[in-house]
């Protein structure tokens, strides 16, 4: 039996098909790891696209342009959805880019820490 190992992949293009079906903007490009790129055609689906791929590339940012001609960079996640929505400006959206990596730094900093003593009243304990 064989099983796809490729979740983040997928999350990602799940994803990239919400913000494609409820954006209030254009998808213009779709950026994937490792440097490639495509420019996306109006009124085709991802699924459409990426469909033969067996190997999906990880999408990294989508391109999005308002009507005025503006442009923006979004991750496909649930903030990039948000902002592709309409419910956050760019600004708010970056700042909670942000945020949420500051969350991650603060977690990693504090289990590191919380392991550390851990290990050290082991250490004393024993010894």
């Amino acid at each position: 039996m064989c099983v796809s190992n490729n979740a983040i992949e997928h999350q990602a293009y799940h994803y990239s098909e919400k913000i494609q079906e409820s954006s209030l903007y254009n998808i213009v490009r779709v950026d994937f790891n490792g440097g490639t790129f495509i420019k996306s055609v109006e009124g085709i689906s991802f699924k459409d696209e990426f469909q033969d791929m067996e190997n999906l590339p990880l999408i990294k940012s989508l391109i999005l342009q308002s009507k005025a001609g503006k442009q923006f960079s979004v991750e496909p996640d649930e903030l990039g959805v948000q902002f592709a929505k309409g419910y956050l400006s760019y600004n708010r959206y970056l700042l909670a880019k942000k945020q949420e990596s500051r969350k991650l730094i603060y977690y990693t900093l504090g289990s590191t820490g919380l392991f550390t003593a851990m290990a050290w009243s082991f250490v004393s304990y024993f010894l």
